[in-house]
């Protein structure tokens, strides 16, 4: 059998990495699919003015761009967490 020896301020951050990377994810979701929706749109249906086309062309690049960028930091606190839980199971020892 394995024993961990973790301690609270572990377990906190291993539920802060949960947390936020439950977070960017899901905005990252959102905006993504947002500026996706927005480019659509644009495709599908046309704007009627210029200013709804500037608004699809730059406002969908702008939210492509901070979902793209939102998941990227959710990887990383992926990688974070990953670095945590294996640093525990290296300080973990076994009982008889």
């Amino acid at each position: 059998m394995k024993a961990y020896g973790v301690t609270e301020s572990e377990i906190e951050q291993l539920g802060m990495f949960n947390t936020l990377t439950t977070i960017f994810f899901s905005v990252g979701t959102a905006v993504l699919t947002f500026g996706v929706g927005l480019f659509v749109d644009w495709i599908m249906e046309g704007m009627p003015c210029n200013y709804g086309e500037t608004l699809a062309k730059i406002g969908g690049s702008i939210c492509i761009f901070i979902g793209v960028v939102l998941y990227i930091v959710g990887i990383i606190f992926i990688k974070h967490r990953r670095s945590t839980i294996q640093r525990i199971k290296r300080d973990s020892f076994t009982i008889e």
